[in-house]
């Protein structure tokens, strides 16, 4: 630390340690950020930059967005001095929140968009459209397999006066339309796989 006409001149690490032990919890790539948007005045040489201590409290302390201050002294369970802690009125969200809430949605949708395009290579993406499709006529399969049966079970079951016996016919019809629809079904899910 350098001490130069009344300045506590510090780099940009040493800044950030010391605002840490201040109770601000900054870190060195925020201040990098600040000193980048010219919110302090550099004292050093370039590639070498110096800060006043000072300087970068005042600045932190009173032209920062009041919203993000009072979200960071609400994380930390701290009170700022003279504040109840709530967000000022008027204020709910900062420009810099919501350009970092439409960053984070579109890396969210460049994501789900890579995830996707691997499926798709991979080969483990399911075409909508053909499982649709192959449903809809799966639907109409089972309604005239179930109606294609009764003529015959009731052709069998004309005269049947025993219920184990009418029952037995009932289950054989039903067996038979079942093993019918689940030969149909592999044959159209080899079809939609193909």
């Amino acid at each position: 630390m350098e001490q130069t006409d009344q300045r506590r001149l510090m780099g940009v690490r040493a800044i950030a340690a010391a605002l840490t032990e201040m109770g601000m919890g900054v870190n060195a790539s925020t201040i990098s950020r600040g000193l980048k948007q010219r919110l302090f005045h550099d004292y050093g040489v370039p590639g070498n930059p110096l800060l006043d201590l000072d300087e970068v409290v005042a600045v932190r302390r009173n032209h920062l967005d009041p919203v993000k201050q009072a979200a960071a002294y609400v994380a930390r369970g701290v009170t700022p001095a003279g504040g109840s802690g709530d967000v000022p009125a008027g204020r709910t969200e900062s420009q810099e929140s919501l350009l970092g809430a439409e960053r984070l949605r579109e890396a969210r949708a460049k994501a789900s968009n890579a995830e996707l395009d691997l499926m798709e290579r991979e080969g483990t993406l399911a075409p909508v459209m053909e499982f649709q499709d192959g449903g809809f006529e799966l639907g109409v399969m089972v309604r005239d397999a179930l109606s294609a049966r009764v003529p015959g079970m009731a052709a069998e079951l004309l005269g049947v006066t025993d219920a184990r016996a009418a029952a037995a016919i009932i289950d054989r019809f039903d067996r038979e339309v079942c093993q019918a629809l689940s030969d149909k079904v592999e044959k159209l899910l080899a079809d939609v796989a193909a």
